[in-house]
């Protein structure tokens, strides 16, 4: 049994609310996710210390038909959560949420960022709505998969096809919210079709006093080994409220550029 909210009207929400409840510390929220039948809907999850204040501490935002698990640090000030759902402008489909935990100990971060985009969804990696053109989720071909790096074990991968791009375009996605003490090592496969396609970057995004910071600096590669698949492993430093994203630039020749298998880890890249 699951709890589902669907999209009767658009421009609409709806808002659940958990019992109340009492942390020793900081805890991590998880919980199985589904949309259905409309990429515009947003679930929301915010925590409430008291009357007056709440705190954002999960959004996601795709079309998925799967379930998938998403998790969120929240505080041990926490009193209560509750959970909201956005249509958006289109009617239709709803989503669907179930297997509410709460665990005593941080998130390990591994769900939120983790994606081998098999099943053909982003799972909790969003679109940026201020770039040039989007990701795309591609499948291997018999032919591709035969001749494929060994690197590359899974069946989907995401694309940023620059063919019919000008120089200087780009596309990103992004994670959820994460907050992390500690370093976090991301791993990842990648692929660019030859010299002067573009460039591949890791960045983070944060907030500062209502502004967003976008550094997209943490890692980035202009080729890749004989043009297949390679691994990459980007740093990302300790901080809170942030997001990862991974960034495609159009260069001087029209090309794609691939990633799959996106994993991270506590710690620093070896």
């Amino acid at each position: 049994m699951f709890a589902y909210i669907p999209y009767e009207y658009g421009n609409s929400k709806a808002v659940m609310e958990s019992a109340g409840f009492l942390l020793a510390g900081d805890a991590c929220l998880k919980v199985s996710v589904s949309f259905h039948e409309n990429n515009n809907a947003i679930l929301k999850v915010y925590e409430h210390r008291n009357s007056s204040y709440s705190k954002l501490v999960l959004s996601l935002s795709q079309l998925q038909v799967n379930w998938r698990t998403a998790e969120a640090d929240i505080s041990g000030y926490a009193k209560k959560l509750s959970f909201i759902a956005q249509s958006g402008h289109r009617t239709g489909g709803g989503i669907a949420i179930d297997d509410v935990t709460i665990e005593t100990s941080r998130c390990s971060g591994v769900l939120k960022v983790s994606c081998d985009f098999d099943g053909g969804t982003l799972c909790d990696y969003t679109q940026a709505s201020d770039d040039s053109f989007d990701w795309t989720i591609k499948t291997f071909s018999l032919h591709n998969a035969l001749g494929k790096s060994s690197l590359e074990n899974s069946d989907h991968f995401i694309e940023a096809d620059g063919m019919s791009r000008t120089p200087g375009e780009k596309t990103r996605v992004f994670s959820p919210l994460l907050n992390s003490s500690v370093p976090q090592c991301l791993s990842f496969v990648y692929k660019i079709d030859g010299p002067y396609v573009g460039i591949l970057s890791v960045c983070t995004q944060s907030e500062f006093d209502g502004e967003m910071f976008l550094n997209c600096n943490v890692w980035f590669r202009s080729t890749s080994k004989s043009n297949d698949w390679t691994i990459g492993r980007a740093q990302i430093p300790p901080s809170q409220n942030f997001r990862i994203g991974l960034q495609a630039k159009r260069g001087t020749v029209g090309g794609k550029i691939s990633v799959d298998n996106v994993t991270t880890k506590f710690g620093n890249c070896q």
